[in-house]
């Protein structure tokens, strides 16, 4: 069975608990870093076990859209002549695409989590011309640092949260870039991507109208 399968197979399995748990007259809650929560459900139906099944079907659905989206984005990749920073959410999909790189005889580092030294891995992107590739987690590399060598950037996988992203760009966006700055962002059709996406395009939405004093959106 291919990946997609899977994942589609994964999303519908996910779409009928969550039919299944508003039959049973709960609601399900989604806090700002995607987790679901269980409100309002009745006796007999345990919520903390019901809240442990929805999010453990939401982060294989979220794993396997990586792994779809991963020989595009590699292929993409090996097609890049200049300095890139690459964010990602998951290790293994980072670590991989790192692997394949440097088989490729392509200059990689790495910062994900326990990570040693790593101001040492930014300042060898930002100074050694062979490295051609920054690849990071977004979770702990998209703050406090600067690669400014680059002037590409390309995520890999998204999170829930906008400013997460933001965050990661202005890596690359900050005192000291010398070039425009493009971003390529990754997104599979028909997957949990087109659902975060939305989720990041009504929190925008919502955000915007808080600034500039406007009345929220009804569906934000």
């Amino acid at each position: 069975m291919s990946l997609r399968a899977v994942l589609t197979r994964l999303i519908s399995a996910l779409i009928t608990l969550i039919v299944w748990t508003a039959s049973a007259g709960a609601c399900l809650v989604k806090d700002p870093s995607g987790t679901l929560n269980v409100r309002n459900a009745p006796n007999g139906l345990v919520k903390g076990d019901l809240e442990q099944k929805l999010q453990r079907l939401l982060t294989i659905a979220r794993e396997r859209t990586g792994a779809c989206k991963h020989n595009l984005v590699l292929s993409y990749l090996m097609q890049c002549q200049q300095k890139t920073v690459v964010f990602g959410w998951h290790r293994e999909l980072i670590e991989d695409l790192a692997l394949k790189l440097r088989e490729a005889r392509r200059g990689v580092v790495t910062l994900i989590g326990g990570t040693r030294n790593p101001d040492k891995v930014v300042q060898r992107f930002q100074e050694d011309d062979s490295i051609q590739y920054f690849l990071g987690n977004l979770d702990c590399a998209s703050t406090s640092i600067t690669l400014t060598a680059a002037h590409h950037v390309v995520l890999a996988e998204q999170s829930w949260v906008p400013s997460d992203e933001d965050q990661a760009i202005a890596r690359v966006w900050r005192t000291g870039q010398k070039h425009p700055v493009s971003v390529v962002k990754f997104l599979l059709e028909d997957s949990l991507d087109e659902r975060m996406q939305a989720a990041q395009d009504r929190k925008r939405q919502f955000t915007a109208c808080v600034l500039d004093g406007e009345d929220s959106p009804k569906d934000a």
